[in-house]
């Protein structure tokens, strides 16, 4: 299925949907867990939690970056990346990834790291760290 969606940068009225998103994508409490600790750690940058949203004006997806470094290099992580179960498959998560890229690049941000599937983040440009000898 083909759809077009709004992303912005997350509101605070948007935490507790982000939060419930995440915890039913996931078969763990972990990503919530990781993803509330973030939100107070100086790895957090704002402007990098993005959400997507469908027509309706519902918010069905997320993605964040947040600071990591690579040896001494800065650069950013991506995750965790939600989207409700009943809106996968449609591009709700790529397009909140594509969209926090985009405004990373912005910002002069030009490293990013992802653990996660292949698969699915090939699909995005991502290639695996272990190509360059990492």
């Amino acid at each position: 299925m083909s759809t077009s969606w709004l992303t912005c940068a997350e509101s605070e009225a948007d935490i507790a949907t982000i939060r419930e998103i995440t915890g039913a994508a996931f078969s763990t409490p972990e990503e919530v867990e990781i993803l509330d600790a973030l939100r107070s750690d100086p790895a957090w940058i704002e402007g990098l939690s993005v959400v997507s949203i469908d027509a309706s004006d519902v918010v069905v997806g997320h993605a964040l970056l947040t600071r990591c470094h690579i040896d001494e290099a800065p650069a950013l992580m991506l995750g965790p990346v939600a989207v409700r179960p009943d809106r996968q498959r449609e591009g709700a998560g790529s397009a909140a990834i594509l969209a926090g890229l985009e405004h990373a690049r912005r910002m002069g941000e030009n490293h990013v790291v992802v653990v996660g599937d292949p698969k699915y983040y090939s699909r995005l440009g991502f290639t695996r760290a272990s190509d360059f000898g990492m």
